[in-house]
């Protein structure tokens, strides 16, 4: 994703008013307005509001790929690898709360392409949180309809309100990681109360 300088200066613009105002509620006259451009001039640098949202989303799908990578060359015991996941994921979307925010948000909007890369993004982080789990839960009684991977779908679904929920929060990103990674790890290997 190559933007010239314009560009990126409406990229920014724009992911300020989505995350201030909402995505659906800003409107191309708003873009140019902060931009102190005419709504016609916006419109010689970007095709609609609909490509700045694509944009932010391929920059987040881009350094989510990147932190995976950055992850997973760690040889440390995965009880450790799976804090430093929580506390690096937790730093990095913190960092970028307004594109993680447009993202988890609004991401569903663009095009059944751009969702699959996304979803490809999403599938490598619980293939990799799935791993780990394997070494550090362990089994309980699950019921059998429950996939291999809830776990870790669990996690990310918790993860992407992070930038929403710790935005307020006086804790670091290391504490708010080891509230976490203890929180769910006690959940995920206690065994389901049986209802028989």
């Amino acid at each position: 994703m190559i933007l010239t300088q314009k560009q990126e200066i409406i990229l920014e613009k724009s992911l300020y008013l989505f995350g201030e105002k909402g995505y659906s509620e800003t409107s191309m006259n708003d873009i140019a307005l902060a931009l102190e451009m005419k709504p016609a001039s916006l419109y010689n640098h970007i095709e609609s509001k609909k490509q700045i949202l694509l944009w932010i989303c391929q920059r987040v799908s881009i350094r989510l790929k990147n932190l995976l990578v950055e992850l997973k060359k760690t040889d440390a015991h995965p009880f450790d690898q799976y804090e430093h996941f929580l506390e690096k994921h937790i730093e990095h979307t913190s960092t970028f709360a307004y594109e993680f925010k447009i993202f988890s948000k609004y991401r569903n909007q663009l095009q059944r392409i751009y969702r699959l890369e996304f979803l490809e993004v999403h599938q490598a982080y619980v293939d990799h949180i799935t791993h780990l789990h394997k070494y550090i839960i362990s089994p309980g009684k699950n019921p059998d309809y429950f996939p291999d991977d809830y776990q870790a779908q669990v996690l990310i679904s918790i993860l992407e309100r992070i930038p929403f929920w710790a935005s307020e929060s006086k804790l670091s990103t290391k504490e708010i990681a080891r509230q976490i990674s203890h929180s769910l790890l006690r959940g995920f290997s206690t065994p389901l109360i049986s209802t028989e």
